[in-house]
């Protein structure tokens, strides 16, 4: 055990752990964890007789589907007396839910979140209101933010075929060909299982496929009737709130 009142510095640690593997009886498991000194100020943003680390805002980007958490320090300025939180309001709205825990009364806090993983796309805002017992500073406001974006992104977000040549007896449908890129976001572990359009002229198939990205190259399977056509493109996904993600389509043929 290491006097934490008379150490600064780093402290490492291993022990032995015994396991029921055959192959690997034990291993050795080594721990660290620095030190500071009591009179060492903590790093915030100060806010009357608090400092909150590291500040009193904090932020997330996520696939829809998913959940995020945090935690903010809330510490009392070591100069001063004990000032205590006492209350702890969430604020309008269900995008975060919040816990107050207390490390030592009056001087130390930790303020845990975490967002619904039901929440739509969209851009989420919660100011959480904690009270304290200092006559001048009774309230103190973390501000929580959570953008939600689509599990796939599709580039681009439309396709159009202008002006296609179906008159002329030399038209070279491949050339006409364009592409969407299919994206997993980032952590979903998603799969496209099929890609599909409701005009029947037109086909699509994968072109090459690159870690989360898939290739897709949407061309003619014979010629389009002459006329404005408007339909859209679907790729179903394995994604867990969301199974087809569509883009519009339009075919200007003369």
């Amino acid at each position: 055990m290491v006097n934490t009142a008379s150490f600064s510095g780093p402290v490492t640690k291993s022990a032995e752990v015994t396991t029921n593997d055959p192959v690997k009886g034990s291993f050795f498991l080594q721990m660290s964890l620095v030190i500071n000194t009591a009179n060492e100020t903590p790093k915030g943003l100060q806010m009357g007789p608090f400092i909150v680390g590291p500040s009193n805002t904090w932020s997330g980007r996520l696939p829809q589907g998913l959940s995020g958490s945090g935690i903010i320090s809330i510490t009392t300025n070591n100069s001063g007396k004990p000032v205590r939180l006492t209350k702890l309001n969430p604020g309008e709205g269900n995008a975060f839910k919040a816990s107050l825990d207390t490390l030592e009364e009056g001087k130390r806090y930790t303020l845990n979140f975490n967002s619904s993983n039901d929440l739509e796309i969209g851009n989420y805002r919660q100011v959480v209101k904690l009270t304290t017992d200092d006559p001048q500073y009774p309230e103190l406001s973390i501000n929580l933010e959570m953008i939600i974006i689509s599990p796939v992104l599709l580039n681009p977000t439309s396709l159009n075929f202008e002006n296609v040549p179906v008159s002329s007896p030399d038209l070279n449908l491949q050339s006409l060909s364009r592409f969407v890129w299919v994206r997993q976001a980032k952590g979903m572990g998603i799969e496209v299982k099929s890609a599909s359009s409701d005009l029947p002229f037109i086909k699509v198939k994968i072109e090459s496929r690159d870690g989360a990205t898939v290739l897709y190259r949407v061309s003619f399977s014979e010629k389009p009737p002459k006329g404005i056509h408007n339909g859209k493109l679907s790729f179903e996904v394995t994604s867990p709130v969301n199974k087809v993600f569509e883009i519009p389509v339009s075919v200007n043929a003369q």
